[in-house]
């Protein structure tokens, strides 16, 4: 079985974010760096999820879309 490229993280939808939601998504990082994997999150303008990472200074979590990437077509749904 092939590793994947990239790992991404749809927070588009999260409607309450605390520390653990963080912690969860920086181990995730943290993991996939380690593989030498990608690891991406989308995270709305102006959601709380926004909030706490800019907070936390995590803000570099959202950094890993490029333009034309698969987070940000429209049709794309997280798992």
């Amino acid at each position: 079985m092939q590793a994947p490229q990239a790992v991404r993280v749809d927070l588009c939808a999260v409607r309450f974010f605390d520390c653990s939601g963080l912690n969860a998504l920086l181990e995730g990082r943290e993991q996939a760096s380690a593989a030498g994997i990608r690891f991406g999150v989308r995270v709305p303008a102006g959601s709380v999820a926004e909030r706490v990472l800019q907070l936390a200074g995590a803000e570099s979590l959202s950094s890993d879309i490029e333009p034309g990437d698969l987070m940000n077509r429209p049709d794309w749904r997280g798992v």
